[in-house]
């Protein structure tokens, strides 16, 4: 059996309030891995502490075990050691390859595993009940001395963090992954009624089923009650998450313009294109609002909006659709009809 070692790990707990909006959830969870991936590379040349983009980088605990070849020491950290939202394990062997395989204990799932490296850096989102286990063993150069090192935010600066079924719903949630996102999230609510995050996570889920209704009005010629199921989730959730807006606006827009009120749309198009969060929603805005140029006239603003919809990346058939309409309205050469 693995020998078992927690390491020792010094904090203070703290917390601050946590916007409900799954968007913003979304973006502070990776907001968070981006500062600690940048200031990991650099905190031991400022002897454990780095200032990135307003945030420190601090050394939680540091461990150094000798091994043998064919030897594996095993440890766990659990989420009351480090209550961060996310954090870095870096396991260096100063001139000696090492292998890392990291698992949460929950699920048994894998968050890492590497072989042969002088120096892993591992990335952990984190959250309430969440814990790993870290196996490490001697690579291919032999035994030796491996240092490991828990990076993190300052005690003093946690932000209060997610559950761990809530994290598991956002990493779903990130990969697409709807349906089992909010399997998630509802499991999270009947462990703990009065989790915030999951409920701000449901929120976001329930918008979205409003919003798939309105885009079937719209997709079945109904674009009165389309229009009005708009303006109706639009009065009474201000709070949206910015994705959640630019689709509300985009749906807005087409069922403006069916029914030939083409500057309402033509605001709605570019209050969509404001609020839209990715490449590809910006790119199927654009294309509607060369839709709109195109009818009303307006063939040089048509051909922008289809040309930056092609950029941006639209799917096959929309954007054959774009290419064929960026053919019609090619201009005439000079001097001729």
């Amino acid at each position: 059996m693995f020998p078992q070692r927690c390491p020792r790990l010094q904090y203070r707990s703290a917390g601050q309030d946590i916007n409900k909006a799954v968007a913003r959830m979304l973006r502070a969870r990776i907001a968070m891995m981006v500062v600690l991936a940048a200031a990991a590379g650099v905190a031991r040349a400022a002897g454990g502490t780095v200032a990135v983009a307003g945030q420190d980088q601090v050394s939680w605990g540091q461990e150094a075990w000798r091994l043998e070849p064919g030897e594996t020491f095993q440890f766990t950290v659990t989420f009351a050691q480090i209550p961060a939202r996310a954090w870095r394990l870096v396991v260096e062997g100063d001139h000696v390859q090492s292998d890392v395989l990291i698992r949460r204990v929950a699920d048994g799932s894998l968050l890492y595993a590497a072989r042969n490296e002088s120096r892993h850096d591992v990335p952990v989102p984190w959250g309430r009940g969440e814990s790993i286990t870290v196996a490490l063993s001697p690579g291919r150069t032999g035994g030796g001395l491996y240092t490991v090192t828990f990076f993190g935010p300052p005690p003093e600066t946690l932000p209060a963090s997610y559950s761990y079924r809530v994290n598991r719903a956002l990493e779903a949630f990130e990969a697409g992954e709807r349906v089992r996102a909010r399997r998630l999230c509802e499991q999270a609510l009947a462990e703990d009624p009065q989790d915030a995050d999951a409920t701000a996570l449901m929120a976001a889920f329930r918008s979205d089923d409003r919003l798939a209704v309105a885009e079937a009005r719209l997709a079945a010629g109904d674009a009165v009650g389309a229009l009005a199921r708009c303006d109706s989730l639009l009065a009474g959730d201000p709070v949206l998450p910015d994705w959640a807006h630019g689709r509300l606006q985009r749906c807005r827009g087409e069922a403006l313009q069916t029914l030939a009120r083409p500057f309402e749309a033509l605001d709605a198009f570019t209050l969509s294109l404001a609020y839209s969060t990715s490449p590809r929603d910006r790119a199927e805005v654009h294309l509607r609002l060369g839709r709109l140029f195109r009818a009303l006239d307006n063939p040089a603003q048509a051909r922008e909006a289809f040309g930056l919809a092609r950029r941006e990346g639209l799917p096959p058939d929309l954007d054959a659709e774009a290419a064929r309409a960026l053919a019609d309205l090619a201009a005439p050469e000079p001097g001729k009809d």
